[in-house]
């Protein structure tokens, strides 16, 4: 059985556009399992949640979706325990994004949070300074991106393989057009 599991952003939730096509393109398919945890917290409580629900799966049959942030945790997860992942306009470096430090709302849940100096910081314990098996790595990127610079991804994943789409932005608003690709990378 192959376990697909959808990362999202910053602000995002399991019930994320992209995470709806992703269960929709499997949904007729017995061979694959979908998740899409909800993340927040402290990065820290955010990456041992992550290791927790991973604990109890078969590592050879994990496959890794992560966008923006959940990119972020995505390229540590797949550097740690060789999975497979493809990441949509990834956060590089969110431990620099001091313009996230105050209270936040979730649009979708309404729910308050802050972020501190402290969180961002500890976005630097999981930094993957080099990435050792770029054969892992599909990039989604767009050239619009008004949020993340591309490039940075470009330079943190130069071996990697990657579809660049002049313009768009930060949702990447055409994905469902992608998963064919993504499952052409996963080999699905």
């Amino acid at each position: 059985m192959k376990h697909l599991i959808y990362l999202h952003g910053f602000k995002s939730s399991p019930s994320s556009h992209k995470a709806v096509c992703l269960q929709k393109a499997i949904e007729n398919r017995s061979d694959v399992i979908f998740s899409a945890p909800q993340l927040h917290g402290e990065p820290q409580v955010v990456l041992q949640q992550l290791l927790d629900n991973l604990s109890h799966l078969r590592n050879d049959n994990i496959y890794l979706i992560g966008s923006s942030l959940g990119g972020y945790f995505a390229t540590y997860l797949s550097e740690q325990f060789n999975f497979p992942a493809t990441l949509v306009n990834p956060a590089i470096n969110p431990y620099d994004f001091d313009t996230l430090i105050g209270e936040h709302t979730h649009p979708e849940t309404g729910e308050s949070f802050a972020v501190t100096a402290a969180h961002l910081q500890q976005f630097r314990q999981f930094d993957v300074k080099t990435i050792t098996q770029p054969r892992n790595f599909l990039l989604l990127l767009k050239t619009g991106d008004e949020v993340l610079d591309y490039r940075l991804a470009l330079e943190k994943f130069p071996q990697a393989k990657h579809i660049i789409q002049s313009g768009g932005n930060h949702i990447f608003e055409n994905f469902d057009q992608m998963i064919p690709d993504i499952f052409d990378f996963f080999k699905f």
